[in-house]
């Protein structure tokens, strides 16, 4: 059982007729009072600091629970942030890449369609040049005609009274029309 200072000090002792001076042991029990108040009051202030340095340690020992979650947390948000981004750019590349594909297939429709136009306007202007030379064959043939006949005959009409068997083209009229005067009727017809 602890004793208080208080007990200490109002402790009495049985007294002899030859016991210990009475001054000395009442000087020396105030002595051991105080000593012991003190230590008493020390003891309780240990107690107090004590007290509160486990609530700070309580304290601290929370917020680092706090700061591990935080810290958790915030690691698997930056791993499924960088898992979604990975994920995005991917799904950006092969749209990106898709889109590339299409371009690359209707530039490759567009040139197959040019080629092809290319190769029908060359078929296009091989047949003009052909109708042409057989224009101008035809065109000089009747000057020869026109020469010749005017030397037997000058003031016969026979060419313009008979038409030439063939029609001719014109480029007025396009590729394959006919050769038209201004009036718009075929060369060498008349009203």
């Amino acid at each position: 059982m602890r004793m208080t200072p208080l007990e200490i000090q109002s402790h009495q002792f049985a007294r002899r007729l030859s016991g210990f001076d009475r001054d000395e042991v009442d000087s020396f029990l105030q002595m051991v009072t105080e000593d012991y108040e003190a230590l008493v009051i020390e003891n309780a202030e240990h107690r107090e600091r004590a007290r509160r340095l486990e609530e700070n340690l309580d304290a601290s020992r929370s917020q680092e629970v706090l700061l591990r979650e935080t810290l958790t947390t915030a690691q698997s948000m930056s791993e499924r942030m960088r898992s979604m981004t990975e994920k995005e750019c991917e799904a950006s590349r092969i749209e990106a890449e898709q889109k590339a594909i299409e371009i690359v297939r209707r530039a490759e429709r567009e040139v197959a369609r040019l080629e092809e136009d290319i190769r029908e306007l060359r078929g296009l202007r091989t047949r003009a040049a052909e109708s042409l030379r057989s224009a101008l064959g035809h065109h000089l043939s009747w000057v020869d005609q026109i020469e010749h006949g005017d030397q037997q005959n000058p003031t016969s009409p026979e060419i313009e009274s008979h038409p030439p068997s063939r029609p001719r083209r014109s480029p007025r009229a396009g590729i394959n029309g006919l050769s038209a005067a201004p009036n718009g009727r075929p060369l060498g017809v008349r009203d």
